[in-house]
């Protein structure tokens, strides 16, 4: 009658959102991936055999790194057709110590999906951010800093990346009242939805 069917799809769904959210990690695919390693030759889904009850029956056998490796597969092949991964800015702001945690989170969110992170050392303001996104080239931009940074400048540096051409500014920081009118895109942080903004930025780039 199916029901062990639709007790595996609801198990399957509820797992597949804790991955989608990175909350569940597959190390090596949605968390600490090594761009590096190479194109991998995915498997296709496989299907057990019907037994006596039909084709509802059926047990899909499928596998919960497949969203992920689906994005790292489009960047495999863009870098064997281009020689290079599709890449997104990371306006690092303030110093080091300010901002690493944040900019490391997020490089490790955008090497999940396929992205190589491009950012500076630091920049001290947002018009030093904008010269430096506007010197590479590229569309898209995460901002991390430090939340004190967020809530003095938080909108000065997205004006300033805008007018250089940022069509898609995200904030790798949790949302707040405060940040609410800064005129970002969107924002991600622990626990959001990785695999959404993954997509997105995917979209983003199907549009160059």
């Amino acid at each position: 009658r199916g029901w062990v069917a639709e007790r595996l799809a609801e198990t399957r769904q509820r797992s597949s959102e804790r991955v989608a959210h990175r909350v569940q990690a597959i190390v090596g695919v949605s968390v600490f991936p090594d761009p590096g390693e190479g194109p991998r030759a995915l498997r296709a889904d496989s299907q057990f055999p019907p037994d006596a009850g039909g084709p509802s029956a059926r047990l899909p056998r499928l596998r919960l790194a497949a969203d992920f490796e689906e994005l790292r597969q489009r960047s495999d092949a863009r870098l064997a057709a281009s020689g290079k991964r599709p890449c997104v800015f990371l306006a690092s702001m303030g110093p080091l110590a300010a901002h690493t945690a944040r900019s490391t989170w997020a490089a490790n969110l955008l090497a999940a999906g396929g992205f190589e992170a491009v950012s500076g050392d630091g920049f001290p303001d947002a018009a030093a951010a904008a010269a430096a996104f506007a010197a590479i080239g590229l569309r898209a931009a995460v901002v991390c800093a430090s939340d004190a940074f967020l809530d003095e400048a938080l909108p000065a540096v997205v004006k300033a990346l805008r007018e250089a051409g940022a069509k898609r500014v995200v904030v790798a920081a949790p949302p707040r009242p405060s940040l609410a009118d800064a005129g970002a895109d969107a924002f991600v942080h622990r626990g959001s939805d990785a695999l959404a903004f993954l997509r997105s930025l995917w979209e983003e780039e199907a549009e160059r």
